[in-house]
This record gives structure tokens, sequence and C-alpha cells, in this order.
């Protein structure tokens, strides 16, 4: 825009520069983040043709095979907030919640359009996605059909228990890695986006409505098979952060500490003589 102030020596107003670049295809719009000055080129295009082999070979016999693509996400009882119009001066607003919750969706979609699996609760770790290899599980045992699952490098996807449980089910689970930063190579990443502009919009009244509301999301994403289980317990929807230990709230009678604490002064200080 300077440039085109100093050439032509005239100021323009902010409508009209949104016209001359509009005429040039220009839109504007924010920048979003990116993760390819991260990514290892030859190895993000070697899992890229591994994953294309691998969906061919689907193709070629949809009754013995099926491939995942999986991934998980955080849903907040805050409303997720996008663009919208409004009129010029009006800010919209949108009630949000006093204290904040939040869920975790663990879910895969299938690479042929086949359905999905996805699991509701309440932390994303190790001991929650193996509620997710389960509910996997009990789709294989209904369906008879090996499944390539697609991965990312993900802490809860790489630890030690996790890695256990991939090993008892490697007789009919194939596990293939995702390049490390290479989100563009999981076509689930895009759904979230549908699910929380379509689901989160709005602040839910109560705890119980803001995971009905979860479920039918998910439900609406479509598939010939959806295999989608709530595993958020009683504690969450009572409004609980963490499930509650049992005992009485304070310090336990006869507790003692594992560290010396600092002494006390026995007698007060006189802030007129210390001054």
């Amino acid at each position: 825009m300077a440039g085109i102030i100093v050439s032509s020596g005239r100021k323009l107003s902010s409508v009209h520069m949104r016209t001359l670049l509009g005429r040039h295809d220009y839109v504007h719009g924010r920048p979003k983040h990116t993760l390819h000055h991260l990514q290892n080129r030859p190895l993000t295009a070697a899992c890229a043709d591994l994953l294309t082999a691998v969906k061919k070979k689907v193709v070629q016999e949809p009754d013995r095979y099926e491939m995942h693509f999986e991934d998980e996400t955080h849903l907040e009882t805050n409303p997720s907030l996008c663009a919208v119009w409004h009129r010029r001066g009006h800010q919209p607003t949108i009630p949000a919640a006093g204290t904040n919750r939040r869920l975790t969706v663990f879910g895969s979609v299938e690479a042929l359009g086949r359905g999905r699996v996805e699991v509701v609760c309440a932390a994303q770790d190790s001991a929650h996605f193996a509620l997710y290899l389960q509910a996997l599980e009990a789709r294989h045992a209904a369906t008879g059909k090996e499944v390539y699952l697609v991965l990312d490098n993900g802490p809860c996807h790489r630890s030690q228990v996790t890695r256990v449980a991939l090993q008892a089910r490697a007789a009919w689970l194939h596990v293939l890695w995702l390049a490390p930063y290479s989100p563009q190579l999981n076509p689930k990443e895009g759904e979230w986006k549908i699910l929380k502009r379509d689901t989160r919009s709005h602040l839910a009244p109560t705890l119980p409505l803001f995971v009905d509301e979860i479920m039918a999301g998910l439900h609406h994403l479509g598939g010939e098979r959806c295999d989608i289980v709530n595993h958020v317990l009683q504690w969450f929807l009572d409004g609980h952060r963490k499930e509650p230990t049992g005992r009485s709230p304070g310090r336990p009678v006869g507790a003692t500490d594992s560290y010396k604490r600092a002494s006390y002064r026995k007698t007060p200080v006189n802030l007129l003589t210390a001054a």
C-alpha cells in the first residue's frame, strides 16, 4: 500500500485498497500456523507413498482389511469461537462457562468411508487410549477384518503401556506410523474442525447435555458403521476436575512431611522496633 501511495501521490482508503486487491485475486485473512518447516521432507514423502500403497491394498481386498486414521482432540465447555457476520461497532458475544471443563475424544475414520471408531473420555493418556483400542477390537470382532491403524507420534501412542497393548493385538492390528509433524497426511484432523463448529458453537446448559451434544455430533459425521463409545464417568458429570480419592478434605490425621519445613517465629515481631 505504501508503494502505491508513493507512486501515485494519492492516499487510498481501506475500502478502495480492498477493491483493488480483490480484482487481482487477493483476499484478506489471518495466517495459520504450519509445521512444514519442521518436517523431514524425504521421510514425509516416503510415508505418503506407504499410505497410498496400503490404501490401494485395502481397496483391492475390502472384505479383508480396513484402514483407520486415528487422532485425538479436546472439547471444552467454553464454546468454540469462529468468524461471524455482525454489524460494525457491535461486538458479538457468546456466554462462557464459569468454570471450564474439558473432555478428550480418541477417534478414527475409515479410509474408504466405511465408518468410524470414537471414544469420549476425560483424559488424554495411555490408559484412555487403551479404551479406544478396546473399541477398535470390538469392531474387529464384529466385522472379522484386519485393521491398518495410522498413528502419529503423540506421547500416549509411544508409551510403553501402549506398545504392549499394540503388540498384544498384532495378529489383526497393523500399525503405520506417520512421519513427524505431518498432520496433512491424516484426514481425521479435518473432522475436528467440523465437530467443533457444528457442536461446540454454544454453551451447553449442563455437563450431561455437553456430553450428549458431543455424542450426537460424532454420529453426525457419518459413515456406514459408527462405533461411538461414551466413557465419561459420573465424577465428571458431578463437576469434579479429577476423580475423587474418597478422603475427607484437609490434611490427614497423623500425616508427616517428607521434607523439613521452615521454622516459624515463636515471638511476634515489633514492627516499630524493627523499623
